[in-house]
């Protein structure tokens, strides 16, 4: 009895530790701010939007503009972006103007904001558009899968579903095919024998 007790006092701490630890955004009359997993706030609200936290980073909106701060609420990106997103595998889109670029954790843009689209670096390399075709950049900038594509999703495992002529297929880094376009919509492979609840945890 003595050592369920014992470890149920251990789950409950860990538990409430856990909870401390993570931020959630909220909203009080017309701001936003963050509070922990107790309630206590640990940014005061004082923005107009706010994201969730990325990598100990999130974007928050003052002054009709987009800025990044830490999870003490100070700004690593003043409030003069256009549009801002999450940062992932170390960088996070960013807009300025109407182009988009990628800044890394200090703010600084290491990949010049010229693109009319981009998602999130996924496996190594960025989706990004050109006028009005995706293809896709390493880290440096450098075109790795030139811009012919009229749709693209991000890669996944070594590679990323493309839309070309109407049609979807698959292509590895290399821009080759590893299913031809021949499908009028298509969704990510998932393992026929894992619980889909398991992806949910």
């Amino acid at each position: 009895m003595k050592k369920l007790i014992i470890a149920l006092l251990t789950f409950c701490f860990v538990n409430n530790l856990t909870a401390q630890n993570k931020l959630a955004a909220v909203r009080i009359g017309p701001k936003w701010g963050y509070i922990d997993g107790t309630g206590k706030f640990v940014i005061e609200p004082k923005y107009e939007n706010a994201r969730d936290f990325s990598e100990g980073i999130a974007q928050v909106k003052e002054f009709g503009r987009w800025g990044y701060i830490d999870t003490k609420g100070t700004y690593i990106v003043q409030p003069t972006l256009t549009g801002a997103e999450s940062f992932s595998e170390g960088l996070a889109r960013a807009k300025e103007g109407d182009k988009w670029g990628y800044i890394d954790k200090t703010g600084k843009f290491v990949i010049k904001a010229v693109y009319d689209g981009a998602g999130d670096f996924s496996d190594g390399l960025g989706r990004v558009k050109f006028g009005k075709r995706w293809g896709f950049i390493d880290k440096t900038g450098n075109i790795v899968v030139q811009p012919a594509y009229e749709g693209a999703r991000s890669f996944k495992e070594g590679f990323a579903f493309v839309k070309s002529n109407g049609m979807w297929g698959c292509i590895d880094k290399k821009g080759n095919y590893i299913l031809q376009p021949n499908y009028e919509a298509i969704k990510d492979f998932s393992d026929p024998n894992k619980n889909s609840s398991e992806d949910n945890d």
